[in-house]
């Protein structure tokens, strides 16, 4: 299923297409100043927004399987790519206060944990080390505080975790699990 980000105009009620192409991008989120959003896609290396269409890209010949986490400008051409892996998914990036850090769900050792990805340096690590995973995650708006759903005796239940962006495991990477390996 293709799906596109879009930006409504509150006071106008006008909507416009800020992806606009064949790659299904999902969660956008804002930036804390409100300058850049940041989402996760299946476009793989084409981050030129609104390019490719059913008419103009082999279908049979493209793989829609691969989640990797994007960013982009309200009105930009193209979008940046933020992480590239070719065997695991990462999606559902969330910034906390700092514009250079987000924190994301990733299942790099096979199970979904949450990473951060620091903008400015381009360095990835792992604040979660959990056995169930992560299934959703967000963080409150203007802070560093978030919130978690994982599994607890096959429940999901919601956690929140105060300060993702101070933690520090005791291993990087994590330890891959059977499915990883």
């Amino acid at each position: 299923m293709q799906s596109d980000i879009w930006m409504l105009d509150a006071s106008s009620g006008e909507a416009h297409n800020l992806t606009g192409d064949i790659w299904s991008d999902f969660e956008p989120a804002w930036s804390p100043d409100g300058n850049v959003i940041v989402f996760h896609s299946d476009r793989g290396p084409e981050t030129e927004l609104g390019r490719y269409t059913s008419e103009n890209l082999a279908l049979l010949e493209t793989t829609f399987d691969q989640l990797d986490l994007y960013l982009m400008e309200p009105g930009a051409r193209y979008a940046r790519r933020l992480t590239v892996d070719e065997t695991w998914d990462d999606r559902s990036a969330r910034f906390g206060k700092d514009t250079n850090r987000v924190v994301f769900i990733s299942d790099r050792n096979g199970i979904e944990n949450l990473y951060e990805k620091r903008l400015d340096t381009g360095s990835v690590r792992p604040l979660t080390d959990l056995d169930v995973g992560v299934m959703q995650v967000a963080v409150a708006s203007g802070s560093d505080l978030a919130a978690l759903v994982s599994l607890r005796r096959g429940i999901p239940s919601i956690y929140t975790l105060r300060l993702p962006f101070d933690r520090n495991l005791p291993r990087d990477p994590l330890i891959p699990n059977v499915w990883a390996q």
